[in-house]
């Protein structure tokens, strides 16, 4: 993504009225407000400040392939066992919350996972529309 989309798509997020998007870029908001939750949660505001920003887009490239029901489910059970410490949970823990969300052991490949889920997924919609018809 570049600089000027991610800059209009976070000023998009924070403004309480926007104007209305094409679905992916809804989807892109949506799953950018699910990163800027880790700066929320803990009580900062996301700033475009050059260190949020460098942290922002690290977390971005590691997360990118992610789809945004399994991130939100990640996210949201990494920060609820952050424990008392007011920090932005790491790409590890993260990734540990996503494992234990999927129900995968520590050896097994949460990409390869989450692609698998999404394939199934897509038959199971297949199949319905198939069974209407």
């Amino acid at each position: 993504m570049d600089t000027e989309t991610r800059t209009r798509l976070q000023k998009y997020i924070r403004t309480t009225k926007t104007e209305p998007l094409d679905p992916e870029t809804e989807a892109l908001r949506d799953w950018l407000n699910c990163m800027a939750f880790l700066w929320e949660a803990i009580g900062r505001q996301y700033d475009a400040n050059q260190t949020t920003e460098k942290q922002f887009d690290a977390y971005v490239r590691i997360f990118g392939s992610v789809p945004l029901e399994i991130l939100e489910k990640g996210i949201t059970r990494a920060i609820a066992n952050n424990g008392k410490w007011q920090t932005i949970p790491t790409p590890g823990a993260i990734w540990e919350s996503i494992r234990k969300e999927m129900e995968l052991s520590s050896n097994d490949d949460v990409l390869e996972a989450m692609q698998h889920k999404t394939i199934n997924d897509w038959d199971k919609c297949v199949i319905r529309i198939e069974a209407i018809s």
